[in-house]
């Protein structure tokens, strides 16, 4: 923690360049929305598993 505490200020999210990562976080984002509007979590995770190991 007080490491964290001590570098938070200069921290960053930084993602590796990979293809297909727009599409998975895309179909990611997709998935988020359909859990809060109150699909299925498991049914609506394991549809999203394999779309993106589709597209791989």
């Amino acid at each position: 923690m007080d490491t964290f505490k001590s570098v938070q200020d200069r921290a960053a999210l930084a993602f590796t360049p990979r293809v297909g990562f727009a599409e998975a976080m895309n179909a990611w984002a997709v998935a988020m929305q359909k859990m809060v509007n109150a699909a299925d979590v498991k049914a609506t995770l394991a549809d999203l598993a394999s779309e993106i190991r589709s597209s791989m």
